[in-house]
């Protein structure tokens, strides 16, 4: 989880940084933004957020114990990654 922290913060710097050098904060609520709810987005299809309560449970019976860990952890990893770049573009939204 420490490494998907420090993604997410890698790109707010580096959209803090493009946002900084042409002196136009929008392009950085629009990196963090982007960044974010793709993060978001991908993080709750691979979360199952999306389906039905039957298809879930049907996809939980027939997945391998191995193959939900692992759907779960790149899940989590996804939202965290989100976490951060969404919290910047709504701070540097509301202060413009």
């Amino acid at each position: 989880m420490k490494i998907s922290l420090g993604i997410g913060a890698l790109t707010v710097i580096i959209g803090l940084l493009s946002g900084l050098i042409s002196n136009d904060w929008s392009i950085t609520v629009k990196i963090c933004g982007y960044i974010g709810a793709g993060c978001l987005v991908l993080g709750a299809l691979f979360n199952g957020a999306f389906i039905s309560g039957d298809r879930h449970r049907a996809n939980y019976s027939y997945e391998i114990k191995a193959d939900r860990r692992e759907r779960e952890k790149v899940s989590n990893h996804l939202l965290v990654i989100s976490v951060p770049n969404i919290i910047a573009a709504i701070v540097i939204y509301m202060a413009q």
